[in-house]
């Protein structure tokens, strides 16, 4: 794969954009490597990322960086990672949304269903009766 590598401007930027990660920012590898997608437009591994003694240096002056801001409280222990109950909470919500639109999408199509009864003269409360009997009885 020629072309691949990751050339020194490349790499120093991706070290300035990890640089400018904020300290209440939890940094991941996962968080590094996006950053080099968005920065070079190429995709690359962890571990080529980390051949780069100035992107490591950098990944782990924010760690420090992230883990000094957890101690001294300017950011809380899974402030930036959503809790079980959270997500769980935020799931909840967006099934009832869902399901609230589906309802208001059956009651508009049942209103229009019960407009298009009233112009044809049929009343509402006849739907559920039974049809009469057809009548067979000239047949044969």
């Amino acid at each position: 794969m020629s072309g691949t590598r990751l050339s020194k401007v490349e790499a120093s930027r991706i070290r300035s954009a990890v640089d400018r990660l904020p300290a209440t920012t939890r940094p991941t590898w996962a968080v590094v490597v996006e950053i080099a997608k968005e920065t070079t437009g190429r995709d690359f591994t962890r571990q080529a990322l980390c051949d780069h003694k100035s992107i490591e240096s950098s990944y782990k002056k924010r760690v420090d960086a992230f883990r000094e801001a957890r101690r001294t409280g300017r950011c809380k222990k899974g402030d930036d990672v959503e809790s079980p109950a959270d997500r769980k909470n935020r799931l909840i919500k967006e099934e009832n949304d869902m399901l609230r639109k589906t309802i208001a999408e059956y009651d508009r199509r049942w209103n229009a269903i019960f407009a298009h009864l009233h112009l044809k003269g049929i009343d509402v409360r006849s739907l559920p009766t039974s049809l009469p009997p057809i009548g067979r009885e000239g047949r044969q």
